[in-house]
């Protein structure tokens, strides 16, 4: 056995258990202890610790996938009405959605249906679209997870058809296309859709619409159902479908305007047909031609040179292009930049230009050949030069000219001028003896024709056997002749 004694101080109460032999043995000495111990402590202030801790723990953590809903169905509504019923099977996988998203796609436009969004998730695997317009539709649901989606396959097509009316126009769903020249459908696709005058698509009946394809081009045209495909001339759009598709190409660069017709039915849109790159040089305008020039001047033209795409359209330079001329011609040809202008061999095709023109000169007629090279690019053509005309003034300043009248020709007659028609002189009064016959007139100096005389010459008496009097002559054609700063040449 053991006995406590305690002891108590302002401080707290201090506790010592002794066993009961030792209290038998010496009280006194117990009885010191305690007040020993009590003096100690009577005026040492509260004791206080702190200590730090250190270790470790454990977790786990485990990653999944969300996945796509499936067996996404969209019911046919009942006659007459335009609500669609859509289910589906909900995502799998150890990572649960939280919500759905379900959308509509109708020709290729997408829009949100039964009411979701991206912050209205529906949480069930079925819904009703209501309102649904009329033509084919195809359903998709989305699985939603935070920041993650899932998206499932299409529903197979469900065909809305609550107007009775039949289309009544066609129209192209798809912007005009723009491309590169070529000899395959490059340019698409373009979409067409049966429509009713409201824009609303209807579906093609049974046996589905019929589709004839034309194009105002007039170069290498072609249209196909897919792209690079095989040549067509129409298409169908199928049977409960409202849209076809076809793609197009040209080989001439411009803006050719495609039509599609479906009986009475039709649309048209322009399509742009560029150029390609450049790759050959020919001349665009016709042959030229003109006088030979005996003065080593280039007076015929202008003759244009054109650089071409490989399908003969005109091509911009992407950079200058230099060419070289020349000519077969043995008899001083010449080329020049300019009408009558300076030499020159070598012609520039600036950048962003597609042509460039130029005049050619001959001394003799003929049909030579001109040359245009640049690297490997040569074309060649003819030019006609006729022989020069006598009058030909090859001149390109503008010229005076003065007229003036021949000299009369010399005769030992006398000449009596008519510039206007004179009465006819009336014979003599009195008879007179007959005179002897009258020299022959001496032969005029210059051979110039005399056309008959425009007024009689009274002869003193009548003389039948007498030789006519010479007729008067009339002014020579009038004669050409420059000023003195003038520039001329004749031959």
């Amino acid at each position: 056995m053991s006995s406590a004694l305690s002891s108590t101080s302002s401080h707290g109460t201090l506790s010592v258990s002794l066993p009961d032999r030792a209290l038998r043995a010496g009280t006194v000495a117990t009885t010191l202890i305690v007040v020993l111990l009590t003096t100690l402590f009577a005026n040492v202030p509260p004791a206080s610790a702190y200590w730090k801790s250190t270790g470790a723990s454990s977790t786990s953590a485990h990653t999944g996938t969300l996945l796509a809903p499936t067996n996404v169905t969209a019911d046919v509504p009942a006659a007459g009405t335009r609500d669609v019923a859509v289910t589906w099977t909900a995502s799998a996988g150890s990572i649960r959605p939280s919500g759905y998203v379900v959308t509509r796609t109708t020709d290729g436009n997408v829009t949100v249906a039964c009411g979701s969004t991206t912050t209205t998730l529906l949480t069930t695997t079925t819904c009703t679209d209501t309102s649904v317009p009329d033509g084919v539709h195809t359903y998709t649901v989305t699985a939603a997870f935070r920041s993650w989606t899932a998206r499932s396959t299409a529903s197979a097509p469900v065909t809305v058809t609550v107007t009775t009316a039949t289309a009544t126009r066609l129209a192209f769903r798809t912007p005009a296309v723009s491309g590169s020249a070529s000899d395959s459908a490059n340019l698409g696709p373009n979409t067409v859709q049966l429509q009713n005058d409201s824009g609303t698509a209807m579906a093609a009946p049974s046996g589905g619409t019929v589709v004839t394809l034309t194009s105002s081009s007039a170069g290498s045209k072609i249209f196909a159902s897919s792209l690079g495909g095989g040549a067509i001339t129409s298409m169908t759009i199928p049977a409960g479908s409202s849209t076809a598709t076809f793609y197009y190409g040209d080989t001439k660069a411009g803006t050719p305007t495609l039509t599609v017709q479906a009986g009475l039915l039709s649309a048209s849109q322009t399509a742009t047909v560029e150029a390609t790159a450049g790759v050959k040089l020919a001349f665009s305008s016709p042959m030229a031609s003109g006088p030979a020039s005996n003065r080593g001047r280039a007076l015929i033209g202008p003759i244009t040179l054109q650089l071409q795409d490989r399908f003969g359209n005109p091509a911009s330079a992407t950079s200058t292009v230099a060419v070289t001329l020349s000519s077969d011609s043995k008899n001083d040809p010449v080329f020049s930049a300019a009408y009558g202008g300076a030499r020159t061999t070598t012609l520039t095709i600036l950048t962003g230009t597609t042509s460039v023109s130029f005049y050619y000169g001959d001394s003799r007629a003929g049909a030579p050949e001109i040359t245009a090279t640049s690297g490997t690019m040569i074309a060649r053509q003819k030019v006609s030069v006729s022989a020069q005309n006598s009058w030909n003034l090859e001149s390109t300043t503008t010229q005076t000219f003065t007229v003036t009248s021949a000299p009369a020709p010399t005769s030992t007659e006398p000449v009596t001028p008519a510039p206007t028609p004179a009465p006819v002189s009336e014979p003599a009064a009195d008879p007179a003896p007959e005179p002897a016959p009258a020299p022959a007139p001496e032969p005029a100096p210059s051979p110039v024709p005399a056309p008959p005389a425009t007024t009689e010459e009274a002869a003193p008496t009548p003389a039948p056997a007498e030789p006519a009097a010479p007729a008067e002559p009339i002014a020579a054609e009038p004669l050409l002749s420059t000023e003195p700063s003038s520039e001329s040449a004749a031959s």
